[in-house]
């Protein structure tokens, strides 16, 4: 099994790859940090900035889903995050823009399952 880090990464490569072939989005960043915290993933879709909180757990793992983990408070988080992204990095304020999870689940390396959850947060 890969350690946290190395699951995380992979997951979130995954998760690139997927929001850039399968839904034809643009990755704008990847691990963008400031001062309150760090955004997996921005990317553009249409006029729509999405911040996606990547969560990959092992199949072996028992604490439930990634998207479960997602909390109340971490939603919050990531909201205020996307919200200092747009106002450092966005020209217009009239862009939409939303919060979802990508939950993967590896066993042995290999993603063998994933959920994408559009708008996990009300922005």
């Amino acid at each position: 099994m890969k350690n946290t880090h190395e699951l995380g990464k992979m997951g979130e490569s995954f998760a690139a790859e997927y929001v850039e072939r399968t839904m034809g989005w643009t990755i704008l960043e990847r691990n963008w940090r400031c001062q309150f915290g760090e955004l997996d993933i921005v990317a553009r879709h249409n006029d729509c900035i999405v911040a996606i909180e990547v969560k990959t757990r092992d199949q072996r793992q028992s604490f439930g889903t990634g998207a479960e983990s997602v909390d109340a408070r971490k939603r919050a988080r990531l909201c205020r995050l996307l919200g200092v992204y747009l106002d450092r990095h966005i020209e217009s304020s009239v862009c939409e823009a939303r919060v979802d999870v990508i939950d993967i689940v590896t066993k042995r390396g290999v993603v063998v399952d994933f959920l994408h959850v559009f708008n996990a947060a009300e922005w």
